[in-house]
Formats: structure tokens, sequence, C-alpha cells
């Protein structure tokens, strides 16, 4: 039996008070050194800063106060950094929001945690315009532009007379990251300051952080927990640079390849689906001699060891696998730049402990399967009004995953299987019960299973299993177009597949690991013939 706590060399951590200060600090010390990236724009950590202040002198100006939460829709861009860390300064509450949600979607969140404002776009006035019927708590509405519904432009705000202070302690919440649960119900993560601060300087001491001198690319959503920990927080530590994207898409730009190419950077931070896709492509001599990555750092799903291969024949160089949750702001471990083991997710952060227990919370030994642990600094606070859920996953200070893993001698883990039935399609979690509950509403559905069937990729393609009653005119079409109505896109199932009859228990719940194991073997069709990999 054995808890295992990893203690490499540690750049240590300095105790800034809340996230504007480490951001502050860099401003300080590197006023004129270019911080971010972005299309033909760039900000130097000075004017960042500048930015920032001005935003959070707008919210105070407007009622914002400490412990207030705050909405957070925007896509990919400066302003996404202007309005996070500006709020953040004043000891408000960030809510960063899915950006592929539908409206009913975003308001459940919202309600949930009585969010009373919100930092959006005009790209999101579709989204925007029915929440203030839908959101009781909502008061105002903020944006960096003339917007075709009424908001505050910060951008044009005045706010040359009022004052600010950094007002956020290291205790206090720093963001709700929301995650839909096991029962369908979106669960608010709380994350204090001290949370990501702790995850953020372990993970500059892990991926060897080069100190004023590495570049990040930051290509995935921002809204993610993992791409705003790997790609902007975690740099701030060693006062990196970062070249920021809109979207995966910019990827297949002569842009994306030109920024590579005359902005050199050296850190990329991406998941399983982009590694595979660079580690198809033809690469030539040159494109590998010129290949600008020091380190280059998988998370969000699990990596195909394929993949792992053919990158490294592309471009002579292992991709760093590594591990999280949300729940642990979020990442828990990754592989050691210098002693990367394929096929594992590395050793825990040196913040955290892990163990691996039985269902009965007995420690086990090496090399036998059961539920990761997870225990230390960057552990969250807690599910926000959710005591019940709170203390079923929270036991003795240790966070029960709900993943199933497996340790080494060393302190090396791979994740071998997941209590919990959710799906990671492209890096996102979707949880199979908020699509099954959202089915049983429709006329005519008696019994419906969700269930991710594995692609080669890593990711996993969204089947829905559907039961009818007698007489029922339920099709493929209408509960594709009543889903796309009511669920973001990527959770929308790819296929319902119309069965006679599901494997149950006796009191009528689908055995879903019985249903997948069938739909694997062949047994059970997939679309309209039999199913193999």
């Amino acid at each position: 039996m054995a808890i295992i706590t990893h203690k490499p060399f540690s750049i240590g951590y300095s105790g800034h008070a809340n996230l504007f200060e480490l951001f502050s600090k860099n401003a300080q010390l590197f006023p004129k050194k270019k911080y971010l990236f972005f299309k033909n724009i760039s900000y130097t950590y000075k004017e960042m800063k500048e930015k920032m202040v001005h935003t959070a002198k707008v919210l105070v100006n407007n009622g914002v106060e400490k412990g207030r939460r705050v909405a957070l829709l925007m896509g990919n861009s400066p302003e996404y950094l202007f309005a996070y860390f500006g709020a953040v300064m004043l000891g408000a509450v960030m809510v960063p929001m899915n950006i592929f949600l539908t409206e009913r979607e975003i308001a459940v969140n919202m309600n949930d945690c009585e969010a009373e404002y919100m930092i959006t776009s005009e790209q999101f006035a579709k989204s925007v315009a029915g929440l203030r019927n839908h959101v009781g708590s909502l008061k105002l509405l903020f944006t960096y532009e003339d917007t075709s519904f009424k908001s505050i432009n910060i951008n044009s705000q005045d706010v040359s007379g009022v004052s600010v202070t950094s007002n956020a302690g290291r205790q206090d919440l720093a963001s709700l990251v929301y995650t839909s649960g096991t029962t369908g119900k979106p669960k608010g993560v709380m994350l204090t300051h001290n949370n990501l601060l702790h995850n953020a300087y372990d993970f500059s001491t892990v991926l060897r952080a080069k100190q004023g001198k590495d570049r990040f690319v930051c290509i995935l959503p921002m809204f993610h927990s993992y791409t705003f920990m790997g790609c902007i927080v975690g740099p701030l530590v060693s006062s990196s640079s970062v070249l920021l994207f809109e979207s995966v898409m910019d990827a297949t730009k002569s842009s994306f390849k030109k920024a590579l190419l005359l902005r050199r950077p050296s850190v990329m931070v991406g998941v399983p689906q982009i590694y595979s896709a660079m580690a198809k492509k033809k690469v030539s001599f040159i494109q590998r001699l010129l290949f600008p990555f020091r380190l280059t750092a998988s998370g969000g799903a699990s990596l195909p060891r394929d993949t792992m291969n053919a990158f490294y024949k592309n471009y002579g160089q292992y991709i760093v696998e590594g591990y999280g949750l949300s729940e642990a702001s979020p990442i828990v471990s990754f592989n050691p730049v210098k002693r990367p083991k394929p096929g594992s997710v590395g050793l825990p952060f040196p913040n955290l402990q892990i163990k691996i227990v039985d269902k009965d919370d007995n420690e086990l030994p090496f090399g036998q399967p059961g539920e990761l642990c997870v225990k230390g600094d960057s552990v969250m606070q807690g599910y926000w009004n959710q005591p019940v859920e709170t203390a079923n996953v929270i036991r003795n200070g240790w966070l029960h995953t709900g993943d199933i893993a497996v340790m080494d001698e060393e302190g090396y883990f791979a994740i071998v299987d997941r209590i919990k039935d959710m799906i990671i399609t492209k890096g996102i979690n979707v949880y199979p019960s908020e699509i099954e509950e959202l089915l049983y509403l429709y006329p005519g559905v008696n019994h419906a299973a969700v269930i991710g069937v594995p692609e080669t990729d890593g990711s996993e393609t969204i089947i829905a299993y559907v039961t009818t009653e007698p007489g029922a005119e339920v099709t493929e079409k209408k509960l594709k177009d009543y889903t796309k109505k009511n669920l973001a896109a990527f959770k929308v199932p790819k296929t319902f597949v119309f069965i006679d009859t599901l494997p149950m228990t006796q009191t009528g719940k689908v055995l879903k690991r019985e249903l997948k194991k069938m739909v694997m073997n062949g047994e059970i069709r997939y679309k309209n013939t039999a199913f193999s990999v």
C-alpha cells in the first residue's frame, strides 16, 4: 500500500494574495516584456495590467463587489483576460461559461450561482438575448464593444476618478467552474485563489518552465479549466509569453504556421486530437528541423500510444501526458520532462498526494486498480450549495475522482477506466445522464441510454439507444432536432439507435456497462449494422 507524494526541484510558492497580484508582479518586474500575441496585436505585461485595472474600475463603478458572481461568456481574446483578472482583483467570483452551451444551459448555471453580472460580446448576442428573462438575479451586462443588446461598453467608460485596490484574499473564491454531475445537475466547482496559485506553481515546476524565455501556445478554448491553467495562469509563474488563437481551427490556417515560424513558441498545451492530426501529417526534414517546441503536453483525454509513437517519428519528441479534473484546479499530474513513461499520466504534482483505494476506501498495493484519490492545496473547496455532493467526493480531506487508476512502484499511474459514465469527446467531458434525462422528456420515449464508443484518436462518439412506446411517432431526425435545440452541439448524439430492449436490472435501471460491452462485441447494432472495432 502506498500514498505517493512527488517532490521534484521546486521554484517555490511565493505566497501572492491572489491571481491579480501574480500578474501585477510581472508587470512591475517586466513592464515592457511582451505577454500576449493575438492576431496582429501584442500586449506587454504593463499594458495588460492597465486594461485589467480599467475593467476593475468599470465593474466597481457599476456595483460589482467582493463575492459577487460574474459570468464570463467570451471566446478566446485579450478581452477575456482583461475581464477575468479585472474582476478577481476586486474579489468577485468569475464563472467561466462554456461557449458551446445553449441559452437554456447558460441560464441553468447562472441561476444556480445567482450570477448578477455577465461579461460577454456581440458574438453571443443570440444566447444573451433571453437571459434577462430567464436569470432572475442578472442585473447588468458588460462588453468591450457596442452591441445589439443593452450592455455597458467597458472601453467607452471614463473612470479616471475611480480608484480600486486588490481586494481578494488567498482563501477567497476566484472561480466557479461548472461541470455536469452524474445526476445531470450542474455543479459549480469552488476554486480559491490559493487553489489556483498552488496549481500554477506546481505546473511551472513540473514542466521545467524557463524563466522569462518560454512562449506558450493557447489554441484550446479558454473557458476550459485545463486551458486556463496550462496556457494562462501557469505561464505567469515563469513570466512567460502566450500566443493566443481564437480556436483549434486556426491550426489549419497559414497564419498559424507563420506564427510558429516567426514567434517560435516553445511549449504547446494540447489535447490528443490535435496531436493525432499533427502525427498523421507528412513532415519534411526542414519542417522537423524548424519544429519550435521544446515541450508538447497533452491532457483532457487519454493519449493513444500510436499517436505518441507517430508524433515522435515525425518530430523526434515524445508528448508529455498528464491528468486532471476541474475539482483539482485542475491538473493533478504530468510525466516528468526528463523521465516520461509512455502509457502513464506521470507523477503527482508537488503539492499533491495520491492513493488508490478499493470500494471500502482501503488503500491498494502497487499494480492493483482502484479509485484514484487526491489530497492537497489544489483540491477544491466543494460544490456550490451542494453539501451532500461535496461530502460524497471529499472524504477525510481526500478527493475521490471517480476514475480507476493503477500505480507502479515508481509512483507513476495510469487511468484504466472510469467509475462514472462520463464520455470524453474531443477533450470535453459529456455526462450521459444529462442527455438521457432530456430524452425521457420527449413524448413516446420509453427508455434511453447514452454511451461513448471509442475512436482511433482517443475521443469518443456519443451514441443514444432508445426504446419507444407502442405506436409512438419518434424518429431519429426528431430526436436530433430536439437535442440540438436543448443541448450544446458537442453533447448531441451522433446517432440515435432504436432498439426493442435494453439490458436492465430488476429494478428497471439500464446496465450501461453491459450495453457498451454488447455494442463493442457486435451483439447490439451500431447504426443499422453490427459494430465492432
